[in-house]
């Protein structure tokens, strides 16, 4: 898994290095798929504060957010784009 430091003291573990992150360096965060195969530009949205991560919007290739108490988000991507990853590899 990728580590990447957010604001707030959270981190995100992402499954796979196609995933682009972009903050605002406060409390929003987006998520992209940066694989060409579709051509969809849909974004996980997430928003941090001190204490909890809500989602704002879920795309199609993430199966799930997962967090800790650790404060570390978790990124799950459906089976389809995991076995894209696994066949590129």
């Amino acid at each position: 898994m990728i580590r990447k430091e957010l604001p707030l003291g959270w981190t995100l573990r992402l499954p796979s290095d196609k995933l682009i992150v972009l903050t605002d360096g406060i409390t929003h965060v987006g998520v992209l798929y940066d694989g060409k195969e579709f051509g969809d530009p849909q974004t996980l949205l997430l928003e941090l504060s001190e204490n909890s991560v809500q989602v704002k919007s879920l795309p199609h290739y993430i199966h799930g957010v997962e967090t800790t108490t650790e404060k570390e988000i978790i990124i799950h991507l459906n089976e389809f784009f995991s076995n894209i990853e696994n066949t590129e590899e």
